[in-house]
């Protein structure tokens, strides 16, 4: 699944994927990190978004809730790291960059 070099880093923050990859993203990026999976990305309600899996992960959804900063804060990662892990079953070596290689 090739992902933007963004995306890519963005992943590897929530995921711990790096020495030192932890920082603070803007939601649009993981946004766009999720559309680049393929994810339906869609606002519910103000800050609430609902994320609906393609095939490949067996169409399953998952609802975040925003923050009012728009941030993805270190805390954060920690907790959405956790549900992404239970939901789709993933961890940092589940992404590849945009050549295809695996981390």
């Amino acid at each position: 699944m090739p992902l933007s070099p963004e995306s890519r880093s963005l992943l590897l923050s929530i995921f711990k994927g790096e020495p030192n990859a932890r920082c603070v993203w803007e939601w649009r990026d993981f946004l766009k990190a999720m559309s680049e999976l393929d994810f339906d990305v869609e606002q519910v309600d103000g800050v609430v978004f609902r994320f609906k899996a393609p095939d490949r992960w067996q169409n399953q959804v998952l609802v975040l809730h925003m923050n009012h900063k728009r941030l993805l804060e270190k805390s954060f990662q920690n907790r959405l790291a956790g549900r992404l892990a239970r939901k789709f079953g993933w961890c940092a070596a589940t992404f590849r960059d945009a050549a295809g290689n695996t981390l």
